[in-house]
């Protein structure tokens, strides 16, 4: 059975899809938060709706009056909703409303692995309206994301008093509450905004299209730098090479010196990048096909037994043991990639027993992408010193 592939995608014209930017401002109510404000900021208009008194049915009738709204300004079959908040309050507020007002069959929900809520689709008779997280994709402050683009984000700070129910007695502090709600959601569209016109610009890829940030990468790379179709590896195959996979290593030492140099090593990942990584097995060696196993010939995946003497003063290969990751010294087995056993063997380990070994097909797909963000990034650099 041959693997599923990453496939590459043809980049094409892309014309930017309208949508639309909310924001939820709360209040206090027996202890517990419940919807004060809703914002939105719909094609060139900012609106904002609250409620008339602190309290459920109020909470609800305002839920009301904002789809109506959405459903009258919207002129498209499909629409895009965004909030920066949707896997945390606004979602859960947005969820409770839309799955007791409207018919099961008419919301569809998308939750992550923690419950969150990733897109919340609501059907309103012939129109779709999608609400998406744009802190799924862009997963910086409002403020940063703001600044990020280059667009003046809500100057105004967050006054404490506006989460308590003396809010609606008090004209003043209403009127503030809703300039700031407004410029919340008339903030993060210009960002969202220019955010669309640049990835579309530079990469093709319209941000209403993607749900996280993993996926805007993954559309930027298959659209404009994959050049080979990368196999997805399952069952045994997939277990196999998991297990030659570790999180980063950190060591702390008390150190201390006199007149030291000091070094920085950067930009670790670009330059892995730039070396050859294993694309597709093409063959499992086992039994009598290890016995002209050659180490330095082969590229790919390795199951051995490998001895670290007690002259490596800092052992540096990983071992998964009791749910955890050690280095130890000694004797002990595992899977790992080829490259990573050669450095080990430079270092003074000693191999004691391959076991198996899966070859590999060796290519370097990333090295474009890597010089156009290298690229981009001196430019930056030079545009901060400048």
């Amino acid at each position: 059975m041959k693997n599923q592939l990453i496939t590459i995608l043809t980049r094409r014209a892309v014309n930017p899809k309208p949508f639309s930017t909310m924001d939820i401002e709360t209040v206090s109510y027996k202890g517990h938060q419940i919807p004060l404000m809703i914002s939105c900021k719909v094609t060139s208009q900012t609106k904002v709706f609250r409620v008339k008194k602190v309290g459920l049915e109020s909470v609800f009738y305002m839920w009301l009056d904002f789809f109506d709204y959405l459903e009258s300004k919207s002129e498209d079959k499909i629409n895009y909703i965004f909030t920066h908040n949707l896997g945390g309050f606004d979602g859960i507020f947005l969820s409770r409303f839309v799955n007791a007002y409207y018919p099961t069959n008419k919301v569809e929900t998308i939750v992550d692995a923690y419950n969150k809520y990733v897109t919340i689709r609501v059907v309103i008779n012939d129109k779709t309206f999608v609400f998406m997280d744009s802190l799924r994709i862009f997963p910086v402050s409002l403020q940063s994301f703001c600044k990020l683009f280059s667009v003046e984000g809500n100057l105004t700070p967050y006054n404490p008093k506006w989460n308590k129910p003396t809010i609606l007695e008090d004209k003043y502090e209403m009127k503030e509450l809703v300039k700031y709600a407004g410029k919340d959601s008339a903030a993060l569209y210009k960002a969202l905004k220019e955010a669309q016109l640049t990835y579309i610009d530079k990469y093709g890829v319209d941000i209403t299209s993607v749900v996280s940030l993993p996926a805007l990468a993954m559309k930027i790379l298959r659209l404009n730098f994959l050049r080979t179709p990368i196999p997805i590896l399952t069952g045994f195959n997939d277990y196999f090479v998991r297990k030659s996979y570790f999180g980063g290593a950190v060591d702390i030492y008390k150190a201390h010196g006199i007149k030291c140099y000091y070094y920085d090593i950067r930009s670790l990942y670009p330059y892995a990048m730039t070396k050859p990584m294993p694309l597709e097995l093409i063959e499992t060696l086992t039994g009598s096909a290890l016995d002209s196993f050659d180490l330095n010939s082969f590229f790919g995946f390795i199951e051995l037994e490998i001895h670290c003497p007690k002259t490596v003063k800092r052992p540096v290969l990983p071992l998964r043991w009791q749910n955890r990751t050690i280095y130890p010294r000694g004797n002990f087995s595992g899977v790992y990639f080829s490259e990573e056993v050669k450095d080990m063997v430079n270092l003074g380990y000693k191999i004691v027993k391959v076991k198996c070994a899966k070859d590999s097909l060796k290519v370097i797909f990333l090295m474009i992408m890597l010089k156009k963000c290298l690229k981009l990034k001196i430019t930056q650099l030079e545009q901060k010193d400048g």
